[in-house]
């Protein structure tokens, strides 16, 4: 799989057939996402996007596997997510074509994870670039309805907007009754999504404001309510939010009937789909009775009166008359204190509170609707609250009226206000009832009113919560069972209820409780941790992190029900996690924490479950603090397996949170560890905890991270060993790339200046050279402003006298060629060439050693073997460069230093089969650098030149002097000083290489410009003529030096040339001087 799809060029569109054959092979690939196949999953990816943003066909019979194939990798593959919402915005802009694919895209937004929906709002948003769209082809219409339902979605809302009004979608009853077949049709909708749809049709239909169609639509959900029990729990959250926009009496009652005669008595039994459907409906009449109740109070009271008193009622179930009991309380608010049937409704309320056929649920429904009614009259209030607190203490009531009587109470206190606890010693009561050995029932009742006053009372009942725990400790240890029971409720109540002070408050002396050598305090701690399961979800996360470990401390306890209640007590937290996935896993996860530590092939297994599970949905608190402490574990063991495994764990657990907050205790013990893990001898284990603080950076807010990114540069510096400084370099490169752009253009300056500050310590360079071993790969091609000035650092740094700076240096400058070598040959070229002819031998070796890389990566992006390459004759680059680059190599093949001449002579023999044929294709180009190199201010580069000039000579004599000779003469007549000095240094070189014959026939030509070279105004081409006209005389004689002296001479007799005189007398010295004697 992985050579086919390295085979895909991604950067020009592959032909419909070949595309028709790896397109199933990609989807296949990215449908199958998971972890451990992250690298061939990406590839695929990049693939698709690049593949579908060129104008690849695709059959229309994939298009739907496409999208399908995309939402299955934007789960199961977190570290890939904006490589797959790339692609899945490449599909919406260049794929879509017909209505019914825009259909398809819009109907995966019904998906439970946030995340898919979000993506899908984006791909939608992309329409407005597609091409069918922009010649009207394609009708956005398909996608109004979703993107309606975008509007609403908090992670997508501005977006979903803004594409509704480009798009020019607006409001109708189309999109009314589309929305709600989306009500009755969706039968699997999350409470997000169903609350989504219901928000949208109540928002439609208050744009339309037309009393015609809140009539039908009404019509139509109570119709789809009554005919379809699947799609009820959504409809009913839609009639809720549409009561609160209807108009008219006739609706609002209409409404409010439906819900007492019909919609009510359809919600009967005890299944929690009963309770959440009978729960919405409640709402709705709330909503009805809350929003209308000032204008229409009597005519919604005469409807509950009516409905009692009719055979319906009389026959009705539990929820239609716990109906009756809210709707009633609720009215009373709006009936006013002065209407006659006010006083009628306490009383009835709490005879049904009272009475022994009352179920919890009808108990606890009454109970919230009390308060309002104890405030309007709190004398009697004052006496109905000491004949509930009389009744749920009294030994011989009944045990539903007892529970009645201690919510009830609840509901007085709310009304009468807190400080009624107080006044009338509610708690000491209480104290006493639970001190009462005899009768069990008293003991509960005393329990019961606990639970009563913290679900009325909610976090106002914190003060008294830690007063109450040696109560519940006290109970949890009771004889009888019945008290036992009581005690938990109890605590999952005081739970439940808590505020983050109230959490804290509590925690610590249960904690402390779990420590106590008595195994009945260990016992009734290890109950009340467990209650904390019942904590609201922020109190729950940050309670956990400390709950779990102390329950796995007393996990092996030597009284057989301590290990028993803290097992169970896990295996509660276990039980709470909402994850599908994890709470498959939930099991094994705790076998893990309590018998791992001593077996560490259990923990191993579990981790590689967790490696291999494909995640659809968020990870919660409960979770982390089964899996936090095992990765936590991972990281600590000697095994690399293991410590790459915990690593890679949090990287991937990080990205699958809903709330980063929910992670935030477990950062203390994890980032120590995971720092410790980065700067491990392996360096496998080190690059997994790179990545995984790099996607620590990006999934959560800065300041969680604490002194990281300090941290890192500390350790850059570290003179402790090179491991160090590499993990360091690598962490930092990932933290970076997370941190976004800005951070590290703002900090790139500094890197760079610490890399070649040559007064900075050794280790100090090393490091932050090291650092760009590791931070292109992590940027890509985001990398491409900063490619020049930092390929120029790092060879500078070859130059380093430390060997461990210049291997550094050297190992970066070869990641920047293989990463970019392909796609930015032209970038990386010039640093390249200037580097093989600097001063410092090093710096030229090393620049050698990459062009030969860079070469290597050209031709193996084209598929071109690159041990038989003929570079000069393969069209992979621009003739132009191709020229260049051979040139150059030609030119250091002559190089003074051996190292630098054996690595050249190497790179020219992997990329020149034939030196003869290469050469007379190359000559013009040669010729041209070679001028160019002898004319240079570096006297290096000269040298090389005029070697070059020499070796060329002897190889090619006859062929090259013919071109070689006319350039050299023209040059020298016609260039500046520099050029003119390097001429007469290659024509030295020349001389030296060549036959007398050939040197016969260019005589006459040389001997003019020669001439002119021993008068020039420079010292140096004086000094560079002489020694020509010296080497002519030793190899044709004094025919030269007789022709040149003669002139000479003859020139100073001429009056012209009188203020010149010095010059004619300075060459006439200079060829004395460099004449044999």
């Amino acid at each position: 799989v992985e050579v086919v799809l390295d085979s895909v060029d991604v950067k020009q569109a592959m032909p419909a057939a070949p595309f028709g054959l790896v397109l199933p092979l990609v989807l296949r690939v990215i449908s199958n996402s998971c972890l451990p196949l992250q690298k061939v999953c990406a590839r695929a990816l990049v693939i698709l996007e690049k593949q579908l943003a060129l104008g690849a066909e695709v059959p229309e019979c994939l298009v739907s596997e496409v999208f399908d194939s995309l939402g299955v990798a934007l789960l199961s593959l977190p570290p890939e997510r904006n490589a797959t919402q790339a692609a899945m915005l490449a599909a919406a802009k260049h794929l879509i074509s017909t209505e019914e694919q825009l259909a398809r895209l819009a109907e995966m937004f019904f998906a439970e994870e946030e995340l898919v929906r979000g993506a899908v709002i984006a791909a939608l948003a992309q329409v407005q670039h597609n091409e069918r769209f922009l010649d009207e082809s394609l009708d956005p219409h398909a996608a109004r309805a979703v993107l309606r339902l975008g509007a609403l979605d908090t992670s997508s809302a501005s977006l979903a907007k803004e594409t509704l009004e480009v798009l020019g979608l607006e409001a109708d009853d189309v999109l009314l009754m589309e929305l709600i077949e989306y009500a009755s049709q969706k039968t699997n909708l999350s409470n997000d999504l169903q609350d989504l749809v219901a928000k949208a049709v109540a928002e439609v239909l208050s744009e339309l404001e037309d009393p015609t169609t809140s009539a039908t639509a009404l019509d139509m959900l109570t119709q789809r309510f009554c005919e379809d029990a699947a799609s009820r729990i959504t409809v009913a959250r839609c009639i809720e939010r549409v009561g609160g926009s209807l108009q008219g009496e006739t609706l609002v009652i209409k409404a409010f009937r439906f819900l007492l005669r019909q919609g009510l008595s359809l919600c009967s039994g005890g299944t929690p789909e009963a309770t959440e459907l009978r729960d919405v409906l409640l709402a709705a009449g709330m909503t009805l009775i809350e929003k209308h109740g000032e204008e229409h109070a009597s005519v919604l009271y005469a409807a509950v009166e009516q409905f009692e008193d009719s055979a319906a009622g009389a026959a009705a179930g539990e929820s239609a008359r716990l109906g009756v009991a809210v709707f009633l309380g609720a009215l009373s608010k709006h009936l006013g204190a002065e209407h006659e049937k006010v006083a009628e409704i306490l009383p009835r309320l709490l005879q049904r509170l009272l009475d022994t056929s009352s179920t919890p649920s009808v108990q606890d429904a009454i109970v919230k609707v009390m308060p309002p009614l104890m405030k309007q009259n709190k004398e009697q209030a004052a006496e109905n609250l000491q004949k509930l607190l009389e009744l749920a203490l009294g030994a011989k009531t009944n045990e539903v009226t007892r529970r009645g009587a201690a919510m009830g109470l609840g509901a007085t206190v709310k009304g009468l206000s807190i400080q009624a606890v107080s006044q009338h010693g509610i708690l000491d009561k209480i104290k006493e009832a639970t001190e009462n050995k005899k009768e069990a029932g008293v003991r509960q009742g005393a329990l019961l009113c606990l639970e009563g006053l913290t679900l009325s009372l909610g976090r106002l009942f914190d003060p008294y919560v830690v007063s109450s725990l040696p109560l519940l400790l006290q109970a949890c240890s009771d004889s009888s069972r019945v008290v036992q029971t009581a005690s938990l409720s109890a605590a999952k109540a005081m739970m439940s209820q808590l505020s983050g002070p109230g959490v804290k408050q509590v925690l610590k002396p249960l904690l402390e409780g779990i420590k106590d050598k008595q195994w009945r305090t260990k016992l009734a701690s290890i109950e009340l941790l467990a209650s904390m399961t019942s904590c609201l979800p922020k109190q729950l996360a940050a309670c956990l992190p400390q709950v779990v470990p102390a329950l796995c401390g007393v996990i092996n306890d030597q009284h057989a029900k301590v290990k028993d209640a803290a097992r169970e007590a896990i295996d509660k937290v276990g039980s709470i996690i909402t994850s599908p996935e994890l709470k498959a896993l939930a099991p094994e996860l705790i076998s893990a924490l309590t018998d791992g530590a001593q077996f560490e092939h259990i923990t191993k297994e579990v981790l590689d479950k967790l490696l291999a599970t494909s995640f659809v949905h968020h990870i919660d608190a409960p979770s982390l603090s089964l899996v936090c402490p095992l990765v936590q574990r991972a990281l600590k063991e000697r095994s690399a397996e293991m410590k790459r495994k915990g690593a890679q764990i949090v990287g991937s657990m990080v990205l699958l949170i809903k709330d980063s907050k929910d992670i935030q205790p477990y950062l203390p013990t994890l980032l120590p560890q995971l720092k410790v893990t980065l700067m491990d001898p392996i360096p496998d284990v080190r690059a997994t905890a790179a990545k995984a603080f790099g996607t620590l950076a990006n999934g959560l807010p800065e300041d969680m991270l604490g002194d990281l990114l300090p941290w890192l540069f500390q350790m850059l510096r570290s003179s402790e060993s090179a491991v160090e400084r590499s993990g360091a370099a690598h962490g930092l490169s990932e933290v970076l790339m997370a941190m976004g752009m800005e951070r590290i253009e703002l900090l790139l300056p500094d890197i760079l200046a610490n890399a070649t500050n040559r007064d900075a310590a050794p280790e100090v360079k090393e490091g932050y050279l090291g650092l760009f071993v590791y931070l292109p790969v992590a940027m890509g091609a985001v990398f491409e402003p900063y490619l020049i000035e930092v390929l120029t650092a790092l060879l500078q740094g070859q130059a380093d006298d430390t060997t461990s700076v210049r291997d550094t240096a050297f190992k970066a400058a070869q990641v920047l060629t293989k990463q970019f070598g392909a796609s930015h040959t032209a970038m990386l070229l010039n640093p390249l060439e200037e580097g093989v002819f600097d001063t410092d031998w090093r710096i030229r070796h090393a620049s050698v050693m990459l062009m030969g890389q860079l070469i290597e990566q050209i031709l193996r992006a084209h598929r071109i073997p690159t041990q038989s390459a003929e570079l000069m004759f393969c069209d992979v680059l621009p003739k132009e460069w191709r020229c260049h680059m051979l040139a150059s190599l030609y030119i250091v093949r002559s190089d003074e230093n051996g190292t630098v001449k054996q690595a050249c002579a190497q790179v020219w023999k992997a990329v020149v089969q034939n030196t003869p044929r290469t050469l007379k294709e190359l000559l013009p180009a040669l010729m041209k650098r070679l001028i160019a190199s002898l004319a240079s201010t570096n006297r290096e580069k000269q040298r090389v030149a005029a070697r070059c000039v020499g070796d060329l000579v002897g190889k090619l004599g006859e062929r090259v002097m013919p071109e070689l000779m006319p350039i050299f003469m023209n040059t020298l007549s016609t260039g500046d000083a520099h050029v003119r000095e390097g001429v007469c240094i290659g024509l030295a070189e020349l001389i030296n290489a060549t036959t007398k014959e050939l040197l016969t026939a260019y005589l006459d030509d040389l001997i003019p410009a020669i001439r002119q070279a021993i008068i020039d105004d420079v010292e140096t081409v004086r000094s560079s003529a002489s020694l020509v006209v010296a080497l002519l005389h030793n190899s044709l004689g004094p025919r030269a030096t007789t022709e040149v002296v003669t002139w000479v001479l003859a020139q100073l007799q001429e009056a012209e040339v009188e203020e010149h005189g010095h010059l004619f007398l300075n060459g006439l010295e200079q060829l004395v001087a460099k004449q044999p004697q």
